[in-house]
């Protein structure tokens, strides 16, 4: 398996310089589905931190890594909202898929039912300091397709927030917080 975005860097609380260093949770569930599990990060003091924490993993930046291997599941959590190039992203991960791999990707919903509420207090919705993009499962899908993969699952996600918060996404999946979608490298003709 290869996760890309293997680091979770965020600032401790209260502090804003300092940051907690650790694998995502993703990582280390990934690491106890399979047996072996490589990842890739742009964040060099957080992947020094997990070679030193025993994990296999790598700086490297996923729309330009050249691994000269093949993975058989790529895994992408929270990533491609940070990119400023997702469709080279996705190319390059078709040179690191094997022929019937899978790419699971997760990212954030736009229009989680949250960001309404959000809108209405503060007139703009919450966008983390670093994303550059949103997609949805329409428009991701389509990304998809125009890069070479095609998209054939998928679902919807809700962390455990206030049911108050959030309960649209009953009615409704589409407000729902986040969402994965499944693809697999398409046919060549």
């Amino acid at each position: 398996v290869l996760d890309v975005g293997c680091v979770d860097a965020r600032p401790t609380r209260g502090a804003s310089t300092q940051r907690a260093v650790a694998p995502t949770s993703l990582f280390l569930g990934l690491h106890e589905l399979s047996g072996s599990v490589l990842g890739v990060d742009v964040d060099v003091a957080g992947v020094r931190k997990l070679v030193e924490l025993g994990h296999d993993a790598l700086v490297a930046d996923a729309t330009t890594m050249r691994l000269d291997r093949r993975f058989g599941a790529i895994v992408a959590g929270e990533v491609i909202e940070h990119l400023e190039d997702p469709g080279r992203f996705l190319r390059n991960l078709l040179a690191h898929i094997e022929p019937a791999g899978v790419l699971a990707l997760t990212t954030p919903n736009p229009f989680a039912a949250r960001q309404r509420g959000r809108i209405w207090r503060h007139g703009r919705p919450l966008v983390h300091e670093d994303h550059v993009g949103w997609q949805d499962p329409i428009t991701l899908s389509t990304l998809l397709r125009r890069t070479g993969w095609e998209p054939f699952d998928g679902c919807w996600l809700q962390p455990r927030a206030a049911l108050w918060k959030t309960w649209p996404r009953f009615v409704r999946p589409y407000f729902s917080s986040a969402f994965l979608v499944v693809a697999r490298p398409a046919a060549r003709a």
